[in-house]
């Protein structure tokens, strides 16, 4: 599990930078019908640089520095609009300062992306 703990202390630097600074930071989980699919591959031109793409037993996260929670969700219909509906890509969000009262967002972002597995096809949970 060395992607997740990865995950997990590059989240922990981002968010207390984004607190240092008034930053946004967003985490997008992203889960897949098949464990083979490349969702980097099939997402190759949405993502942007400096986003971070980590493989977990829980799905696909994705890191994304400086995103507030409407951007998060502009770069989830890109997601969707790139895959033409032609895979069943669920999704999950979890910002700072937006979920600041979370102490985890890995652990909302996961908790979101179950309820959206329970959704419908293509469907994206996110806080409100």
């Amino acid at each position: 599990m060395p992607q997740r703990a990865e995950l997990e202390h590059k989240l922990t630097y981002e968010q207390k930078l984004a607190a240092r600074y008034r930053f946004f930071v967003s985490i997008v989980m992203i889960s897949t019908p098949r464990r083979d699919l490349s969702v980097r591959q099939l997402l190759k031109n949405t993502l942007r640089d400096c986003d971070e793409l980590y493989v977990l037993d829980e799905g696909i996260a994705l890191l994304m520095p400086h995103t507030s929670l409407q951007n998060a969700l502009s770069a989830v219909d890109r997601f969707k609009n790139e895959c033409e509906e032609q895979v069943d890509l669920r999704f999950s969000i979890a910002s700072y300062p937006g979920d600041a009262a979370s102490l985890n967002l890995l652990a909302s972002a996961e908790d979101r992306l179950a309820a959206a597995r329970r959704g419908r096809f293509g469907e994206t949970v996110c806080q409100g």
